[in-house]
């Protein structure tokens, strides 16, 4: 049995499984975690397979979210990873070419 990752850093590496680049941008959305109100949220990264952003949201590991992508709407994520105010996600489905395509006018 493999032992569990024992610090923040490791457990980011752990989960760090990206698929495809990732694309620093700056979009203002919001974030929603079931059961609970809407949230504003700014994604700094993003690719096909997941995001970070920066919540004041509290966030858990591995919660279920969702979070608004402009020219996409609501999509759900798994919060893997939370370190103060930002996240970690991945996304439940892989995003499409053309929604990545969308996201690339909030390439900074």
């Amino acid at each position: 049995m493999a032992a569990l990752p024992d610090t923040l850093a490791k457990r980011i590496f752990a989960s760090d499984r990206r698929m495809s680049e990732r694309i620093d941008v700056s979009i203002w959305t919001r974030i929603k975690l079931f059961g609970e109100p809407e949230h504003p949220a700014r994604i700094g990264n993003i690719s096909a397979s997941g995001f970070m952003a920066m919540t004041p949201c509290p966030v858990y590991d591995y919660a279920p979210i969702m979070i608004e992508l402009p020219q996409i709407g609501w999509v759900k994520a798994t919060a893997l990873w939370s370190m103060g105010d930002r996240i970690g996600g991945e996304f439940e489905d892989l995003l499409l070419r053309d929604a990545i395509e969308a996201l690339e006018a909030f390439r900074i």
